[in-house]
């Protein structure tokens, strides 16, 4: 569904008068945007490659990148790579002088602003957005209309429930990281 779709669908759970859509389009538009926004922070978490030069002290900057969490960092032989995070967050502090490293980051999307824009999302999650302006919308409301969003609330939930983070699944084994402790492989 496309932002214009979600507004007017949400509108349209809301019985609102098609003709009243201007007057409830900025409100419905900060709700949806609000709802997509912790869909992809809490739920979506969703991940880019990302490459990054250090310098001679080992220090690559991460610059306007919307990276909110760097995942793992390799160097150029598939090496992973100690990293951490400077205290601003403007940095990404390793032990490598002078080399390009490849990375994984969580990362952020910005707003939808266009009507055309469609949310960078699963489209199963797509009525979700529907469902959390409605609730924000009613929540506003008197006590039969705060009543009524409960069940936006709880859809809206249940849906993000459904969503699976990207990179999620994937699995790593590891080979003797664990001691025997059996007592027939003792010597």
């Amino acid at each position: 569904m496309t932002f214009d779709q979600i507004k007017r669908m949400a509108a349209q759970q809301l019985d609102e008068d098609p003709a009243d859509m201007a007057e409830i389009a900025d409100l419905l538009s900060a709700y949806v945007n609000e709802g997509y926004q912790i869909a992809l922070r809490d739920y979506v978490r969703p991940r880019e490659r990302f490459t990054c030069q250090t310098d001679k002290m080992g220090h690559a900057p991460m610059g306007a990148r919307r990276i909110l969490r760097v995942v793992e960092l390799m160097d150029g032989e598939g090496r992973d790579v100690p990293f951490a995070i400077s205290a601003d967050g403007q940095t990404i502090e390793t032990g490598e002088e002078n080399k390009t490293l490849s990375g994984v980051a969580e990362v952020s999307y910005p707003d939808m602003k266009a009507g055309s824009d469609v949310p960078r999302m699963d489209e199963t999650a797509h009525m979700a957005l529907c469902d959390y302006a409605c609730w924000r919308y009613l929540c506003n409301g008197n006590l039969a209309k705060q009543s009524r969003a409960q069940h936006y609330q709880q859809r809206f939930y249940a849906a993000m429930r459904a969503l699976r983070p990207q990179g999620m699944g994937s699995v790593t084994g590891y080979r003797g990281l664990y001691a025997v402790t059996d007592a027939r492989y003792a010597r």
